[in-house]
């Protein structure tokens, strides 16, 4: 989620830009979208990775769970892996 410099670097966004980002979101768009937003710059999951994330990978029996699990054929390798949540994810 960041913009490339001249040099091809990835340019990440400072954290006054990540809350400025989400609090538009929040105001102005779908809860959806606020999510995965929040769920990319708080985890680093890539986008397309956030967008396959069911409902079964952050809850088990009722309850959130403290880890996401990236299932292996949605990771852009082909390699499951888990990922903790934070507090504030958790609540979303």
């Amino acid at each position: 989620m960041g913009k490339r410099k001249a040099s091809g670097q990835l340019r990440v966004l400072a954290q006054n830009e990540q809350m400025r980002l989400l609090d538009y979101l929040k105001q102005h768009t779908s809860y959806r979208d606020y999510t995965l937003v929040a769920l990319c710059l708080r985890t680093g999951v890539r986008n397309a990775e956030a967008r396959s994330t069911n409902v079964g990978d952050v809850m088990k029996f009722s309850a959130i769970v403290n880890t996401l699990e990236v299932r292996a054929e949605i990771a852009k390798n082909g390699v499951a892996r888990r990922i903790p949540l934070v507090e504030e994810i958790k609540k979303i």
